[in-house]
């Protein structure tokens, strides 16, 4: 027999309906749950919510957007570049370099006179250590405590490896967060990697680009001229292209971008290509 004081219905009365709260309550777990998954997906700093979905070989939705982002960051548009970057990030977020001009863009940002630079600085922190971290090995991103039997997978030969995982990535981050001298040290092993290979491709604009940020200045100033005098580069982006702020102060750069200049007519686009490693 039902106790009169708790009834299945109100009848009119006031009484709570059990039935009723127990409802009500599951829906709202439901939905504080679902509302987690949604901010944890869309989250534009974390970029690991639909990594299952891009595994190497799965085709990227804008093959082209490498390019468009040297754009926007030519033209100092750096609110539309971080909006793309940060869409990038969270539908795609096995790309390097949507996370590097984010970094790029909040920097810039960062470095001009106003309110808005202090959290512009917190936010390339943020990227920057972001982008460190998807650059060490996947044991430590992916479990940082330790519970997975990773000699196991050693055993197996299918031990996986960071998405990231080049020290150039890893190079622009350390320099972003302020450790140059470790940046050095990932960029100088970089650009020992492939250094040859650039040479005999005759890639000068890169060759100039890996050198100066490893320091070999003397070799980053020989393939600028190179690049320039060959007429190979972009003079629009050559001139902002972050790889070679280490040789602005060089009169050799501003008189051979002046060169370049004059021949933008027949000028190509300066890229960034990162040969297999």
């Amino acid at each position: 027999m039902l106790n009169p004081a708790v009834e299945t219905k109100t009848r009119g009365t006031g009484r709570i309906n059990p039935g009723g709260l127990l409802g009500v309550t599951a829906a709202a777990v439901l939905c504080g749950a679902a509302a987690f998954a949604w901010t944890i997906q869309t989250s534009p700093l974390k970029g690991t919510a639909r990594h299952a979905r891009f595994r190497r070989g799965y085709p990227d939705p804008q093959p082209g957007w490498g390019g468009r982002a040297r754009t926007l960051f030519a033209r100092g548009d750096y609110t539309t570049l971080l909006s793309e970057a940060q869409s990038r990030i969270r539908g795609w977020g096995y790309d390097p370099e949507a996370w590097l001009f984010a970094g790029f863009a909040y920097t810039a940002l960062a470095r001009k006179p106003g309110f808005d630079a202090i959290p512009a600085e917190r936010r390339a922190r943020d990227i920057w250590q972001q982008l460190l971290l998807r650059c060490e090995p996947w044991r430590t991103y992916r479990d940082p405590g330790g519970i997975i039997d990773w000699q196991a997978f050693a055993d197996s030969g299918d031990e996986p490896r960071g998405a990231f995982a080049s020290d150039y990535y890893a190079g622009w981050a350390l320099l972003g967060l302020g450790r140059s001298t470790e940046a050095r040290e990932r960029f100088g092993r970089f650009y020992d990697r492939v250094r040859d290979r650039l040479r005999m491709r005759g890639d000068f604009y890169n060759l100039a680009c890996y050198a100066a940020l490893a320091g070999d200045t003397a070799t980053a100033r020989l393939a600028w001229v190179m690049a320039c005098a060959e007429n190979i580069i972009d003079p629009v982006w050559g001139a902002v292209d972050p790889d070679l702020e280490t040789l602005h102060p060089d009169p050799v750069f501003g008189w051979m971008l002046e060169f370049a200049r004059s021949r933008a007519g027949r000028a190509t686009t300066g890229r960034i290509i990162l040969p297999d490693t």
